[in-house]
């Protein structure tokens, strides 16, 4: 673990990557909410 570790982390694509992944879930649970109340 060293300065490589955090650069990993913060690199843009890998960001953009999460938060594409966090919004796909968000959506799948919304859905899955509606379908249920339905």
């Amino acid at each position: 673990m060293g300065a490589g570790s955090s650069r990993w982390l913060t690199s843009p694509w890998r960001v953009q990557w999460m938060n594409r992944v966090l919004a796909v879930l968000l959506l799948l649970a919304a859905w899955i909410g509606f379908m249920d109340s339905v």
